[in-house]
């Protein structure tokens, strides 16, 4: 017997033995917790479809349309605000496609003037 053991105290290989569990058992705690974020990210991000059009399709689809035509064609926006006197702006989520990397842009800015679609601009 090892002269720790003797007296009552833990053996160092029982020490060792612990650590390297916990040691495991964090690691893999991390990596699941890794694993779960990306797939909650990668479901609740849109994906584009056949019919998603890219930006140069979608700014054709609304430039020069007033705010009835731009609510028929593509609903209502998520959120609106004003710009300056005679200028206000739609922002919509998740409308069209970067051609570039394939991905669905996060938001759409539509900015009207004198009551007609000016401006399109989209994020990334």
């Amino acid at each position: 017997m090892a002269a720790s053991h003797a007296r009552g105290g833990v053996p160092g290989w029982f020490i060792g033995l612990l650590a390297g569990v916990l040691a495991l058992l964090l690691g893999g705690g991390l990596c699941a917790a890794f694993i779960v974020r990306e797939a909650w990210v990668a479901y609740r991000t849109p994906q584009p479809t056949v019919a998603t059009p890219t930006r140069d399709q979608f700014r054709a689809q609304v430039m020069g349309l007033d705010r009835d035509a731009v609510v028929a064609k593509i609903g209502r926006p998520k959120r609106t605000y004003e710009r300056s006197a005679n200028s206000q702006a739609w922002v919509y989520y998740w409308m069209n496609m970067d051609p570039i990397s394939g991905k669905l842009d996060s938001s759409v800015t539509l900015t009207f003037q004198s009551g007609v679609v000016k401006d399109v601009e989209f994020s990334p």
